[in-house]
C-alpha cells in the first residue's frame, strides 16, 4: 500500500523578446537529472504561487522574471514504490516575461538554465508536462522522480484519524 502525498507547484512558460524559451536541465540532486523543464518549483505552505514561480525561476536562472498570468493548471499522479508514495502534483503553468543571459543557477537541483528556441526544445528530452505546456509532441516518457521531492514543497500534517494530509489544492 502507498501513503497519498500532494504537492502544489509553479512553473512558467518564459519568454525573452526574441521569442525563446527558458528552460532549466535538472541536477544529480534531483529525482529525474538531465531532464529539462520549465522553471518552476514547490509553493510553500501560505505562498502565492504566483510568488512562488517568480523565487523559483531567480533561483534556477538567475533571472527576475515578470510573470503575466496562468496559461494552464494541469496534474498527474505517480506510484514511487520504492518510497511507498502515491505523488498527485497539481501543477500552476504561467507565462512570464525576462531579459539578459541566465546565469548560473542557485538550486542545487538544477545544473544548467539556458534561452532555446521551440526547434531547440522539441529536440530535448523534456517532462512531459513541459512539452505540453510548449505544444511540443513527446520526446520520452515521464520518468518517475527516484526520490520524493525535498520540503517545503510538502506540508505533512497528523490528522486525527491517524493518516498523514498535506496542503490543499482546490479549483473553483
Amino acid at each position: 500500500m502507498t501513503e497519498p502525498l500532494r504537492r502544489v507547484a509553479a512553473y512558467t512558460v518564459c519568454t525573452d523578446h526574441e521569442d525563446r524559451v527558458l528552460l532549466v536541465r535538472e541536477s544529480d540532486r534531483s529525482g529525474t537529472p538531465g531532464v529539462w523543464t520549465l522553471p518552476g518549483g514547490g509553493v510553500w505552505h501560505g505562498e502565492h504561487p504566483q510568488q512562488a514561480v517568480a523565487r523559483e525561476a531567480a533561483d534556477e536562472s538567475a533571472l527576475a522574471v515578470e510573470v503575466d498570468g496562468v496559461l494552464d493548471v494541469v496534474a498527474d499522479v505517480r506510484v514511487l514504490p520504492a518510497q511507498r508514495v502515491t505523488l498527485h502534483t497539481d501543477r500552476i503553468i504561467y507565462t512570464a516575461q525576462a531579459s539578459g543571459e541566465p546565469g548560473g543557477p542557485v538550486s542545487p537541483k538544477v545544473d544548467q538554465a539556458r534561452w532555446v528556441t521551440h526547434a531547440e526544445a522539441a529536440a530535448l528530452q523534456l517532462r512531459p508536462f513541459a512539452a505540453n505546456a510548449l505544444k511540443l509532441p513527446l520526446t520520452a516518457v515521464d520518468l518517475p522522480p527516484e526520490r520524493v521531492p525535498d520540503l517545503p514543497s510538502f506540508l505533512i500534517t497528523e490528522h486525527p484519524d491517524g493518516r498523514r494530509r498535506v496542503q490543499r489544492f482546490a479549483a473553483y
